[in-house]
């Protein structure tokens, strides 16, 4: 009995101090110790900064804020890819954009299964990120190297990479229960 009740005392201490630790506003060195984890430091505290609500957030409110920037990027470049798909005559690039656009109708799905897993806190649980990351390299590969999308394409890959690690970070400060 007195096993147990230590547990349980000492599960209730790690869930309180989870608590206290998220509910503080993030900190640009906790930006940046994010986002070592990532291709391009730098590039990925741009992206998170580019939200203004980021410096005041607390870590649930920041994975929230890094899953919409990476839906807002993919709505961006699946309206481009639908455009260029329509007033493109090469039949190859065409059947390329074509494919992309069903690789972003994919992912957009994936990162709002993030979104409602994020807004449970279930941080553990979010795989789609990386899911949208995988399907942002296959657009890119299956592309022209000399393609007009490939500044958006490799934005997405930044974003779905820093969106992950936020993610992740938030996951591996999670007590074990």
């Amino acid at each position: 009995m007195g096993c147990q009740n230590l547990v349980q005392l000492l599960l209730t201490i790690s869930l309180v101090a989870f608590m206290i630790y998220s509910s503080s506003a993030v900190n640009h060195d906790t930006l940046y110790t994010i986002c070592s984890q990532t291709q391009n430091e730098e590039i990925c505290v741009q992206i998170l900064e580019s939200d203004p609500r980021t410096k005041n957030s607390t870590l649930p409110q920041l994975a929230l804020i890094s899953i919409n920037l990476t839906r807002e990027q993919a709505n961006k470049n699946y309206k481009n890819f639908r455009h260029f798909q329509a007033n493109t005559s090469a039949g190859s690039l065409r059947r390329s954009y074509g494919k992309c656009v069903t690789i972003y109708q994919q992912m957009i799905h994936k990162i709002n299964d993030a979104y409602l897993l994020s807004q449970q806190k279930r941080y553990k649980d979010i795989h789609q990120l990386g899911q949208a990351q995988t399907l942002a390299y296959n657009c890119e590969n299956g592309l022209p190297l000399n393609s007009t999308t490939a500044a958006d394409t490799e934005t997405m890959i930044l974003t779905c990479e820093s969106s992950r690690s936020v993610n992740f970070y938030i996951a591996s400060s999670i007590p074990e229960s």
